[in-house]
């Protein structure tokens, strides 16, 4: 069974119309009603998702009133899925993944949270990592995970992904 690990620049498709939304939002609404469990996000991933939509709001992109009814949706829907909490240890253990795949800091600490969660998961699971950011996806890759990049994918391929893994 496949657990989905969304970085800030696919889940903000979920709660912004932009290129890859589509995917994102089929993704994410069939686990949310499904099995929220599987969409996994880290704290560090809710907050530059907040920080992204805060920004198209202050760049006229989202009306305040729909910057403050995405804001709740996000924070209400986040509560059903799987955060990871960030420690100190996955902070330091993320320090090695910078370095070996020149990501900045956030994307390192998401990668190295995912990867422990895919350390954790019963034999046959594994972890998708998701998102638009290219050295991210690399990285994840590298690092053995399966990834997707929902720019790139159409429903077709999300579709046969969450198919053969149910």
């Amino acid at each position: 069974m496949n657990h989905f690990a969304l970085g800030a620049s696919a889940l903000v498709k979920r709660y912004h119309n932009e290129a890859g939304a589509e995917i994102v939002q089929a993704l994410t609404s069939t686990f949310l009603a499904d099995d929220p469990r599987r969409v996994v996000v880290s704290w560090s991933t809710l907050a530059e998702t907040l920080a992204s939509l805060n920004r198209k709001k202050n760049a006229g992109m989202i009306s305040q009133g729909a910057y403050r009814a995405i804001r709740n949706r996000l924070l209400l829907e986040v509560r059903e899925m799987n955060i990871l909490t960030v420690t100190d240890a996955a902070i330091r253990d993320s320090l090695s993944l910078i370095e070996r795949h020149n990501i900045n800091a956030s994307d390192a600490l998401f990668l190295r949270q995912a990867l422990e969660w895919h350390a954790q998961l019963l034999e046959g699971d594994s972890v998708v990592m998701i998102a638009a950011d290219r050295r991210l996806l690399r990285a994840a890759e590298v690092e053995g995970l399966v990834v997707l990049d929902p720019e790139r994918s159409n429903i077709t391929e999300v579709k046969s992904l969450v198919a053969s893994q149910e």
